[in-house]
């Protein structure tokens, strides 16, 4: 009975661990200078520290919203969560939470939750394109499944979504804003171990999810040595307006000044200094300036005109009564 106990453990540990610790022989397939500008932490599986939030939980996001999660994940039955619930769960989202749905069983389930005006769904999504995206860099096999599901058309995406993987019905994976969160996801299924650079795919996924630089594409050629000078790709956090109407504009915020007006001073802060910009509070009538070191101060703010630097070095003015909120990187 020993010995068959024994060669029973033996074979869970073959089936079950074997194949996780084979996944993270990222050497096997990504080159040495490359591997090593990664984060060690992710390269160990030890980040993204995923937590996933269960129904009790959902209550003590209301005052404790950072759960210790590097992203987070959900397991509950939908049937069984009231409005209250999923009113809280939005409201700790669009407060800069990091959901990450991993897999289509989990995108299907899940995503649809956050569901904004004009986004549509489409199933049997088809085989994607790769964009080009930092995430596929040195990427070009990869297998989501052929009947994967897609979100969302792409010209109707909440304002600086990030597509990394698209097909004509849909998004395969990306990113979606959410107030001043994000909801990271990828669309793998069955086919995906046999996509020839999934490690590379992942592991510049996770970084980026993470706020890390991706590292550059690979030198190729024979004989030509390795440069380490350029191999970094340096992703720029943006700022991020969100609109009274419920747009979310991206980019390089371009107004470095803001002034506080309150009954005792007139006070100036530099955005370098600012965490967020509070126009319009839960119905109150009070803007607030949130600053990096947390103090926040409360009175009449100006500039009347916000200006900032979208993709493509566009620019847009935007007039402050037309803002909820401005969260400054």
């Amino acid at each position: 009975m020993k010995k068959f106990t024994f060669v029973f453990v033996l074979f869970l540990c073959l089936v079950f661990v074997f194949p996780l610790l084979a996944f993270n022989n990222y050497e096997n397939t990504i080159p040495p200078e490359i591997l090593k500008q990664f984060d060690s932490a992710i390269i160990s599986g030890e980040k993204p520290k995923i937590i996933t939030i269960t129904q009790p939980m959902i209550w003590s996001l209301r005052n404790q919203p950072n759960q210790g999660g590097d992203v987070y994940n959900f397991d509950l039955d939908l049937s069984k969560i009231s409005s209250v619930q999923m009113e809280i769960i939005k409201d700790w989202i669009s407060n800069g939470a990091k959901i990450f749905l991993w897999g289509v069983s989990e995108v299907e389930k899940y995503l649809p939750l956050f569901k904004q005006d004009n986004m549509s769904f489409s199933y049997n999504g088809g085989e994607g394109q790769l964009t080009s995206h930092v995430v596929n860099t040195d990427v070009k096999d990869l297998q989501f499944d052929k009947t994967n599901w897609g979100w969302g058309n792409i010209d109707i995406l909440p304002i600086n979504s990030e597509l990394i993987v698209t097909n004509s019905r849909g998004t395969l994976a990306g990113r979606i804003p959410y107030g001043r969160g994000s909801i990271y996801f990828a669309t793998t299924s069955n086919h995906w171990h046999l996509g020839k650079d999934r490690d590379r795919w992942t592991l510049n996924f996770y970084q980026w999810m993470l706020g890390g630089r991706i590292p550059g594409a690979t030198n190729t050629a024979v004989g030509a040595g390795i440069s380490s000078s350029s191999l970094y790709q340096q992703i720029e956090p943006q700022d991020r307006i969100l609109l009274k109407n419920g747009d979310v504009i991206s980019g390089k915020l371009l107004t470095e000044k803001f002034t506080l007006r309150t009954s005792y001073a007139s006070i100036d802060f530099e955005s370098k200094l600012i965490e967020s910009i509070i126009l319009e509070g839960s119905g109150q009538n009070i803007e607030m300036i949130v600053l990096k070191t947390g103090d926040k101060l409360s009175g009449i703010i100006s500039p009347e005109i916000i200006k900032i630097k979208l993709q493509g070095e566009q620019e847009a003015a935007i007039e402050k009564d037309k803002i909820k909120e401005i969260v400054i990187q």
